[in-house]
């Protein structure tokens, strides 16, 4: 109604989520992915993917939660060049599978 006024209180929950810069994800197989430095032998490195889901995007961060496992703690993600990583990946498991 015009000219009435009323006084509200809004409740959240406010939540924690984890969050990287949106360049750290790449997608394999139309499924969403982070790649971890998980070995490093001589001068080479591993990597693996981990999926997840991603939950919001904002201002070249992204919120997101891992589908399967989650990484330890100290784990390395790779947060730059991700697309090298993902073609090196893509490559190698291209060979295994021939």
């Amino acid at each position: 109604m015009p000219g009435t006024f009323f006084k509200a209180t809004i409740l959240t929950n406010p939540t924690n989520l984890t969050t990287l810069d949106s360049e750290s994800f790449v997608k394999i197989q139309n499924k969403d992915a982070v790649f971890i430095n998980t070995n490093v032998k001589g001068d080479k490195f591993e990597f693996t993917p981990y999926f997840v889901r991603i939950l919001k995007q904002n201002d070249g961060k992204t919120a997101f939660e891992y589908l399967n496992q989650k990484p330890k703690e100290s784990a390395k993600i790779v947060s730059k060049e991700t697309f090298e990583v993902l073609s090196t990946y893509l490559r190698t498991i291209t060979n295994e599978e021939e």
